[in-house]
Parts: structure tokens; C-alpha cells; sequence
């Protein structure tokens, strides 16, 4: 079973590998074109005899278009630039060189289309790079602070008014709270300390904390 490749990756590998492929289309279109019925008297740079010798190339463009055009816009855009890559063609066409005009069409245009659409493939792969970085960068960047700053300078605030809140405690819940979390005293050696017990150190604990939470969020912060 054969694997589908995806649009992507068929993409990468026709933009980074060589012309081969544009010169077998050349090839095989410059055999198909050796004959044609456009007249010999014709002046290519004319414009109704351009046209017309445009629509006789209708199946190379079909075909161009079909093998480079990974999606509908890069299709609608190869069907404009291959008609201004042709038209140049023509105004640059010299017939006294002596080089056939359609196998000198074929070979030139199938290039053309080949460079234009690997430069644009190359583009796509740039932009895409720049929109991942972009992403990152942005994403780096769109964390707001302004919550942590608030944080910190209550933080801050509350560890200012800490030491007053704390003298304003009754003795033994002072005695409780700084024996716990200053000198960091299990509650049995706290216990042994005040002559309580353990239990007691808990309440006494905890009720001190409560002062605290009270004493510091009714103060202004700022």
C-alpha cells in the first residue's frame, strides 16, 4: 500500500530537489509542440496572435498549474504569473536566432513556473517559521505581573505590621507564637515551657494566629 504523502512535505521535497522534474515536463511538451498549426506569417508579439498561441499552450499551463499549485490560491496565482512569464517570453523572443518559438516557450516557461513556484514555496516556509517564533515570543511575553506586584506588596505590608500585631497578642498566645514559629518548638516542648497542655498549646496557637489574621487585615494597606 502505497503512503499519501501530505501537501507539506510533498512540497519541501519538490522545492528542495532539482529541476529534473520541470525538465521532463519541458521535454515531453517540446516533442508535443514541434508541430503546431499556428502560422508561420504570425506575429507572436501581436496580441491577438499571442492569445492565440497562449490557448494553444493551454494544456503545458493546465498541467504547470496542477503540478506546482499546492492549494487554490497558489493556483490562481500560477495561472496569472504564468500568462506574464509567457508574454515576456514573446517580447523578448528572438526569431533570428534561429530557435524554434514553441520549444523555446515550453522549455522556458516550464522553468519560469518551476523558479516562481519554488520561490514561493521557500516564502511560505520563512512566514511560517516567523508566525511559530512570533507565537513564542508572544507567549513568552503576554504573562501580566501586575498580579504578583500586588501580591508581593501585601506580602511586604503585612510582614511590616506583623511585629506590632504580634506584641498586641495576650501574653501566653505571644508566648505560643513566637516559641512555634521563631524559635520552632514542637508543641510538647511548648507545652513543657508554659506548664500546659499539648492541646492547650493548639488552642492557644491557634487563637493567636486568628488575632493576627484580624489585627493585620483591618490595618490600611496602603
Amino acid at each position: 500500500m502505497t503512503a499519501t504523502l501530505s501537501p507539506s512535505i510533498r512540497m519541501m521535497r519538490i522545492a528542495n530537489s532539482s529541476s529534473a522534474e520541470a525538465e521532463a515536463v519541458s521535454d515531453d511538451f517540446t516533442t508535443q509542440m514541434d508541430v503546431a498549426p499556428f502560422g508561420l506569417d504570425a506575429d507572436p508579439t501581436d496580441c491577438p496572435d499571442r492569445d492565440r498561441l497562449y490557448a494553444e499552450f493551454a494544456p503545458l499551463v493546465r498541467r504547470l498549474i496542477r503540478q506546482y499549485g499546492q492549494n487554490a490560491d497558489m493556483r490562481e496565482d500560477l495561472a496569472g504569473e504564468i500568462y506574464c512569464r509567457f508574454c515576456s517570453l514573446i517580447d523578448v523572443f528572438d526569431p533570428a536566432r534561429g530557435v524554434p518559438l514553441r520549444p523555446y516557450i515550453v522549455r522556458q516557461l516550464t522553468h519560469a513556473t518551476y523558479t516562481y513556484a519554488r520561490q514561493q514555496w521557500r516564502i511560505k516556509e520563512k512566514e511560517a517559521t516567523w508566525e511559530t517564533e512570533g507565537a513564542y515570543v508572544e507567549q513568552k511575553f503576554a504573562f501580566d505581573p501586575t498580579a504578583d506586584w500586588l501580591a508581593n506588596l501585601a506580602h511586604n505590608h503585612a510582614l511590616s505590621l506583623l511585629p506590632a500585631a504580634i506584641a498586641k497578642l495576650p501574653v501566653r498566645q505571644r508566648d505560643v507564637v513566637i516559641r512555634r514559629y521563631f524559635e520552632e518548638l514542637s508543641f510538647e516542648e511548648i507545652a513543657c515551657i508554659l506548664a500546659v497542655q499539648p492541646t492547650t498549646a493548639r488552642s492557644l496557637l491557634r487563637h493567636g494566629l486568628n488575632n493576627l489574621r484580624k489585627a493585620i487585615g483591618s490595618a490600611d494597606c496602603f
